[in-house]
């Protein structure tokens, strides 16, 4: 299971980086948990040029439940509509959520510019160990 430390709010936006360990086949990972924001970029780090890493990234959708009329205890309240309200998480496996497949370097990276919110990993496939190190900024 992946473990990280979720970057202090104190730390610029622009700065926050973060690594995540012990990233495993089928884990799934809320970058925005982790930087308080949506990655730039995403490092993969490999434990050999020939692993394989297959992954989908974006596919984390956070819902809100519904409040009733009751429970609307102000003007204010009824605008937002989060107040006592819980999220819940979706990981979508639909088709509309690409995945990619990378090989042939100790470091994969994504294409830079991108706004990444959330990682899972569909397939990990090393010559060593069963886990890797994913660093995010």
């Amino acid at each position: 299971m992946a473990t990280y430390t979720p970057v202090p709010k104190s730390v610029p936006s622009a700065q926050r980086s973060a690594a995540i360990t012990a990233v495993a086949n089928g884990d799934r990972i809320d970058i925005t948990d982790v930087l308080g924001r949506p990655a730039r970029r995403i490092q993969f780090v490999m434990t050999d040029a020939t692993d394989t890493i297959d992954y989908t990234l974006n596919s984390l959708r956070k819902l809100r439940t519904k409040r009733s009329p009751e429970q609307a205890y102000s003007d204010m309240d009824q605008v937002s509509g989060i107040y006592g309200t819980q999220e819940i998480e979706l990981w979508s496996g639909a088709q509309g959520f690409a995945n990619y497949q990378s090989t042939g370097s100790t470091v994969i990276e994504t294409a830079e510019g991108l706004s990444i919110s959330s990682v899972q990993i569909d397939a990990l496939t090393l010559s060593a160990g069963t886990t890797i190190t994913i660093v995010c900024w």
